[in-house]
């Protein structure tokens, strides 16, 4: 490929020059960069971008040079970490090299400015794995206020594949410019991530890319992967001018890029796919032992159930096998493609209709449907149809039943790789993800009798821990009684997998009277709705629950004799806009009991950003009216 690229290369050095760069003058910030001690737009940020700027060009010898520089100022005590710098690269073969490197740390104090430059001995260079290396340095003298600025160039021999541009950080940014050289013949398109960039740029023709003051992208709960909502630029080759093999003289445009079709044909011709797929006479001895029972379902349960407590999953995300059938049988450990495949392998043996299905999983990003490239994926389920209903199948995790995938794995949608009809099909999380809460608080007796029953998700979570684990969380939603001791402790369905998880347990809870008799009882205590997890003040992505869920809570608590109620909290019902969320609480006195209720309800699990502020305060609300006491008094 590369060679036929320098063709077109040869046919037309001419580059395509739309926009204008700005070029950061090195080592030389301005009065302003000096002076800046915080962010308009965010002033918490530890340290800033004040600019950046990437330019990839081809070389006279036709490779691709990337030319990097970025200039950061460190505002806190917390961003001089920002010291240490680590610049990843692609060495295998020596496709990638990094050259040119130059970094200095700028200080100013009293209207002197000193520099200190990194030394070349202090730069370091190490092979992190088969194919990449990792280049490192730190920044010497380093204080609030110190800015830091460094540049070098990648040169690559991999002239198909154009480097992209993130314009976006965990850290604000204040300027960020990107340009591509790019010379005549040769066709890479564009492809936009994230909302400037798509309104300012996809239907104005540019080299130049260039955004400013850009938010900090921060961590934040509940996202899929905050990276899917970077401002960033990709480039996929979609062709290229090379001159006619006849001697008509002339050029012809080659096609270069794929289809989705295309992938999936390609993919399931692979040697680490194929040889999984279409193998009943490997299959046949393995099914003979483990298919007892005659029904479609029935065998395609027996099947997942024999691989989930076969084999044991290395960790290794993959969308392809690292083993052959036959070592995988001996070796009983392989990646998720070793073992997913395997599993479609013995329920198409079985007569089973069963597929691969290509997902990229949650921390590695969302799927660019415009963008077909075998790349974006990181993992392999197993597809099956049974009984009329489709069926997504993961064998790594031993804790989930069949058809419920983990969390990892729900992130919109999978690629079927079904030869002739390939095409996309929702990854839908179980619908069933409760945890129910039952307990009976006999204040005279200073006795607490409590069950909980986990479903779905709630279940496979706590079954990939361990029984202690469980223990320490009982413990935890103790926290408001002190002296509480679990007298007894029993969990039922621990390794039946399709039934619920259930705890039971029986606590010593004595409860000492306050204010001259007055006793505060908070009804309802669960750790996993202790503190609003939404914190920050705003938020410039969607909040992602991985699935919908269900907490209900049922309290009984025994008034004992020679007390009176003087207080119970009042009814209330809470919804998201749009009904995302739903929060219903009750408490009620019969007799000598007070009864309490409260259902937490997640009923979509993706809430636009817009809807941020209402979600924190829907979050406090439920807080609260959890916390708030019953109030007896001793007559």
């Amino acid at each position: 490929m590369r060679g036929i690229l320098l063709l077109a290369l040869c046919a037309s050095l001419a580059l395509s020059a739309i926009g204008q760069s700005k070029k950061i003058k090195w080592a030389k910030p301005t009065k302003a960069e000096l002076a800046l001690t915080e962010v308009s737009f965010d002033e918490e940020a530890e340290a800033v971008v004040l600019a950046a700027s990437g330019r990839t060009e081809f070389t006279q010898q036709f490779d691709l040079l990337i030319k990097k520089h970025y200039r950061i100022k460190i505002l806190k005590t917390n961003g001089i970490d920002r010291a240490n710098i680590s610049i990843p690269f692609y060495s295998r073969d020596n496709i990638d090299r990094v050259a040119g490197i130059k970094a200095v740390t700028i200080n100013s104090e009293n209207g002197t400015t000193t520099k200190h430059e990194v030394q070349k001995s202090n730069i370091f260079t190490k092979q992190v794995s088969a194919n990449w290396s990792e280049l490192t340095f730190t920044f010497p003298a380093v204080k609030v206020g110190s800015i830091l600025e460094y540049s070098y160039d990648i040169q690559s021999k991999s002239v198909r594949f154009l480097e992209g541009w993130s314009f976006q950080s965990d850290i604000p940014t204040l300027e960020s410019e990107f340009t591509a050289l790019i010379p005549k013949g040769i066709d890479f398109r564009p492809i936009y991530q994230g909302k400037r960039l798509i309104s300012k740029y996809a239907t104005a023709p540019t080299n130049v890319w260039k955004l400013a003051n850009i938010p900090a992208l921060k961590e934040e709960p509940y996202v899929t992967n905050r990276w899917n909502y970077s401002e960033t630029i990709r480039f996929q080759l979609e062709g290229y001018y090379t001159p006619k093999k006849d001697l008509s003289g002339g050029s012809e445009y080659v096609t270069t890029s794929t289809t989705w079709e295309k992938l999936a044909d390609e993919i399931l011709t692979m040697e680490q796919v194929a040889r999984y797929l279409s193998r009943p006479a490997k299959a046949k001895p393995i099914l003979e032992e483990i298919v007892a029972d005659r029904s479609e379902q029935g065998k395609a349960k027996n099947i997942y159930s024999y691989v989930q407590k076969t084999f044991s999953w290395n960790g290794n995300r993959r969308y392809f096998s690292e083993q052959t059938w036959n070592s995988l049988i001996e070796s009983k450990k392989g990646s998720s493609g070793d073992i997913n495949l395997f599993l479609v392998g013995l329920l198409q043996g079985a007569g089973i209709d069963a597929l691969p299905a290509l997902v990229s999983t949650r921390s590695n990003g969302f799927v660019q449907k415009g963008y077909p490239l075998r790349s974006q994926f990181n993992q392999v389920l197993a597809y099956a149809k049974v009984g009329g209903k489709e069926f997504l199948l993961d064998a790594t995790n031993p804790a989930l039943p069949f058809g419920v995938l983990e969390a990892e794995n729900l992130n919109g949608e999978a690629y079927l790789l079904d030869k002739g009809n390939p095409r996309w099909i929702p990854v839908a999380a179980s619908l069933d993800n409760r945890t129910t809460f039952f307990a009976k608080y006999d204040i005279a007796q200073g006795m607490l009798e409590t069950r909980i029953k986990f479903d779905g998700h709630h279940a496979g979570d706590r079954r990939r821990k361990d029984i202690d684990r469980l223990k320490s969380e009982l413990y935890a939603s103790l926290e408001p009684l002190p002296e509480a001791e679990i007298d007894s402790f029993a969990v039922t369905n621990w390794k039946e997998i399709e039934m619920p998880l259930e705890v039971k347990a029986a606590v010593s809870a004595p409860l000492e009277s306050v204010a001259d008799g007055v006793i505060l009882i908070s009804p309802i205590t669960s750790s996993s709705l202790a503190k609003n997890p939404f914190i920050s003040k705003k938020r410039i992505y969607p909040v992602e629950f991985p699935y919908p869920f269900l907490y209900r809570h049922t309290n009984v608590i025994v008034v004992p004799e020679g007390m009176a109620v003087d207080e119970i909290p009042k009814e209330v019902v809470l919804a998201l806009p749009n009904k995302y969320a739903t929060f219903t609480y009750s408490a009620k006195q019969t007799g000598r009991n007070i009864n309490v209720t409260s259902t937490l309800q997640l009923h979509k699990v993706k809430i636009p950003e817009n809807y941020y502020a209402a979600l924190q305060q829907f979050f406090d609300q439920v807080i609260a009216k959890l916390r708030e006491p019953i109030v007896l008094n001793q007559q």
